[in-house]
Order: structure tokens, then sequence, then C-alpha cells
């Protein structure tokens, strides 16, 4: 019999500390804002507040040349008929773009003007959900559809995610909920993340990615906490439990292991772990800057790996 050992705990990498910091903050505010709101008539106004959170931290991030706000995308069109649709987030360049107009925001921030931004000149579309249900889905995935009318319009290189605050307990029992996260129909839809998973460690996030082809195994959680990694007498991890995922990664002459949980999800690739906080910020950057690579770490800041 092999015999193995539980893998020491030890981080190396610089600024994953710090980036999970930043994420408990955003939590933190969206946590204040939801108690604020708990017994005023608009209960949804803490998702307005949300949105608000999630841009300022992201425009604090980007390259200044990147601007962060929530308003309208403007195609070069002649239309009486053309309707104004309203995002939460869009990423644009904020060096050479003309603002055809601007009105103030409640909360008051700089990304939280509400902009038009001409459509040559956005890079991105997020849509930002408090809470990942069957309804927020759908809703967020029909705004994002309505972008497929500037098609034409925008750069070769535009894409499209959506950012859930979090899912709740009654969401996480099986990989259900998680199937209407496809869309193949969407313009540069990506997939998105999922900030906190309620009543697990906080520090786990989850980051998903369309990828066809896989099956749904509904038996399993859509969450679950990370376990212990075991290494066996010839230095190989052991993944122990369906969904476990473990990736090693050689710096150094030392090996550093990223391990996390991934359930089967039809059409979707969603990876639990400590890492895909900052996966997500630096794979947003990368696609900005045209170098994007799916599976591939676009930088090893923040992210935390045992060795």
């Amino acid at each position: 019999m092999s015999a193995r050992k539980v893998l020491t705990t030890k981080y190396g990498s610089i600024g994953w500390q710090e980036f999970l910091s930043q994420k408990k903050e955003i939590l933190r505010q969206f946590d204040h804002a939801k108690e604020l709101c708990a017994n005023r008539p608009t209960k949804t106004e803490y998702g307005n507040i949300g949105e608000a959170i999630f841009r300022k931290w992201l425009s604090e991030f980007l390259p200044k040349k990147y601007g962060i706000t929530s308003g309208f995308i403007i195609p070069d069109i002649r239309s009486f008929d053309y309707v104004l649709r309203h995002y939460d987030l869009i990423i644009y360049d904020k060096i050479n773009s003309p603002i055809l107009w601007g009105t103030p925001d409640p909360d008051k921030s700089d990304q939280g003007k509400i902009r038009a931004i001409p459509a040559d000149y956005v890079h991105a579309v997020l849509e930002i959900k408090s809470t990942l249900n069957r309804q927020s889905i759908k809703d967020a995935k029909k705004k994002l559809k309505e972008i497929n009318i500037y098609k034409g319009h925008l750069k070769e290189t535009f894409f499209a995610g959506i950012v859930f605050f979090e899912v709740k307990s009654s969401e996480q029992r099986s990989c259900k909920v998680a199937v209407d996260l496809y869309d193949g129909d969407i313009l540069g839809y990506f997939g998105g993340l999922i900030i906190r998973a309620e009543g697990h460690d906080e520090n786990i996030t989850g980051y998903y990615h369309l990828l066809p082809g896989t099956e749904t195994v509904e038996a399993m959680p859509l969450v679950r906490e990370i376990g212990g990694l075991e290494i066996d007498d010839k230095g190989n991890p052991v993944l122990t439990k369906q969904g476990d995922t473990c990736q090693a990664i050689p710096k150094d002459n030392i090996w550093h292991f990223d391990k996390g949980y991934s359930p089967n999800i039809e059409n979707i690739h969603l990876d639990w772990s400590y890492n895909s906080f900052p996966q997500f910020t630096f794979d947003i950057l990368a696609r900005l800057n045209g170098t994007y690579e799916l599976g591939k770490y676009s930088s090893s800041y923040g992210m935390s790996f045992f060795r």
C-alpha cells in the first residue's frame, strides 16, 4: 500500500493576502448595504449599491486608460426606433472615447455616473447581480443578449460576463441551477464570477467559463469546501473526492499546488478555489490586452499556492 501524507499548507505567492482582503472588503460593504436596506420598502436597493462597490473596486485595479461606468452604449446609426439600454458595468477606452452625455448617480462616485459611450470605444460589459438563482440568471442573460444588436459596431475583442455577489445555501444542493448559466448566443459571453457561497469559507470564489460538451452530474453539490490535499510516496497529488481538482506548478525547484472543487455542469466549467478571485481579475486585464488564453494563469500575483 502506498504511503500518503497530507501536504503541508504553506502559501508562497506575494499578494494573495491583499487580494483576499480586497474581496472581504467588497463583501463587507455589500453586507452593510443589505443590513441598511433590510427594513426599507425597496429591498433591491442594496443591489444598486453592490454594483457601485464592484465598479469602484475594478476601476482601482485596471490601468487608468480603461474607464469604468454604468450607462448606455450608443452605436453609430440613424434610427427613430433605437431604444437606450442601460448596463451595470461598461469598460471603455477612457483616453480616446468621447462622453456623449452623462448624469450623476446616487452612489456619488465617479464610476457611478451614468455615461453614454460610443460603441466603437466599448471593450466589455458585465452585468452584476446580488444573488445567483434561476431568475437572476435569466434577467442577466436577457440584458446581455440585447448587446447582440451592436454587433458590427463593437470591437472584435469585445467580451461580456456576469458577476454574482453570492449563492444562497438553498441553491447549493445540486448543480441544476448552474446549467442555466450557459448561453452560446450572447455576443462575447465568456462566463463570470460568484464572489461568495453562503455558509462556506469566504476565501473561496467561484469562477465559471462556457465550455461546451460537459455532462451535468446533479448529485454533485454546486459548491463544497476544498478538502485537504494528500501526496503519495512518489510525490504525486492524490484527489480523494469527486470534483476535487489540483494543478501542479513548478517554480524555483519547488512544486506549488492550486487545489479546488469543480462540479460537473453541462457546458460550464466552474472552479471554486482560493485563486479564482485574482484569476478572474487578471483574466479581465488579459482580455483587454488581447493576451488571454483559457486555462493559463495570467499572473501569479494574488494567487495562493500550497507547496
